[in-house]
């Protein structure tokens, strides 16, 4: 694993945000560095932590099994969940000192049906004295505004993106070519990794016209496990959209370049225009478009080029 590089700011922010509410949920695209940010996070507060990956986990009640074998650490057999989850308080409570559950990955469980035993469980155990909650997720967490506190992270910032570029290609010294890698990947953590990867191997032009041509299948070597691989974890972002708006969003990707609001409606489809502003609005806060200047916006870059791969429009009515 790479050293961590950056954040310094977010870093700060996050352990105030920490220190000041009892639930915090970082939210972000796969790949944005969201566990690595937790992870620091974690090496700088002053309190034990426990970290859960919630990883594939798609029932709440797999999520209880694993706090008990976190915290109890012995078999126990309560055929009621709220009997399990009181019996899981009660241990942590009993431990006596403040500490922080990190829940890693846990998008799976925020889709499915379960869904409402799963806030149940981080309500219950941010309600106790001696805990603070920390979520990693792609997606956001159905609570209470007044119970809960978002941390979105962004792409990297420049400097940021060059110094963990260089992390990993000390050599690499031309400025212009490594503006370019920074570019291409789009200041995500894991793409600068893997493409920084490639050099060596590659000369770096070639890395950079292999990214330029072929991005997702450069960033999606399967000489890298599958959950460091670039297109099968935006395919899976994608493919826990719903249906609808995954359509939408790949009709909208048909504009060549950023858009305003009304390029943006005029391609929608028919609908009225307060659903088709609901959609805009939609896309807007789960982060699947992004404000670039002015009132225009754009897609990710790299989502755009799975939407290409995986959603084929045949006919757009305007």
């Amino acid at each position: 694993m790479a050293s961590f590089v950056g954040r310094s700011t977010e870093i700060k922010a996050l352990i105030n945000k920490i220190q000041h509410h009892k639930l915090v949920v970082i939210r972000g695209f796969k790949g944005i560095g969201k566990s690595a940010i937790a992870r620091e996070v974690c090496k700088h507060i002053q309190q034990p932590f426990y970290w859960i990956d919630l990883r594939n986990i798609t029932i709440a009640d797999e999520m209880l099994q694993s706090l008990v074998r976190v915290f109890i650490q012995e078999a126990i057999v309560l055929d009621d969940k709220k009997s399990l989850l009181r019996a899981i308080c009660e241990n942590i409570v009993g431990k006596g000192h403040q500490i922080l559950i990190v829940f890693d990955n846990a998008e799976d469980l925020v889709k499915d049906n379960d869904c409402g035993l799963f806030v149940e469980i981080l309500l219950s155990l941010s309600n106790l004295i001696n805990t603070n909650i920390l979520v990693t997720t792609t997606v956001k967490v159905p609570v209470q505004k007044d119970k809960i506190v978002d941390f979105f992270v962004k792409e990297l910032c420049f400097e940021d993106a060059f110094n963990l570029l260089k992390s990993v290609c000390p050599t690499l010294t031309d400025i212009e070519k490594i503006s370019a890698i920074i570019n291409l990947c789009e200041g995500i953590p894991l793409a600068l990794l893997l493409a920084g990867g490639e050099i060596g191997p590659l000369d770096v032009d070639e890395v950079i016209y292999l990214l330029s041509h072929y991005r997702l299948k450069i960033l999606s070597s399967e000489c890298y496990p599958k959950e460091e691989q670039i297109e099968p974890l935006y395919k899976s972002f994608l493919d826990r959209l719903p249906t609808a708006l995954a359509e939408k969003l790949a009709v909208l990707n048909y504009i060549p370049g950023s858009f305003d609001l009304n390029e943006a409606l005029s391609v929608l489809g028919p609908s009225d225009d307060l659903e088709k502003e609901d959609t805009m609005e939609t896309f807007f806060h789960r982060h699947l478009i992004s404000q670039t200047t002015g009132d225009r916006f754009d897609i990710h870059g790299i989502l755009r080029d799975c939407l290409k791969e995986y959603f084929k429009i045949k006919d757009i009515k305007g």
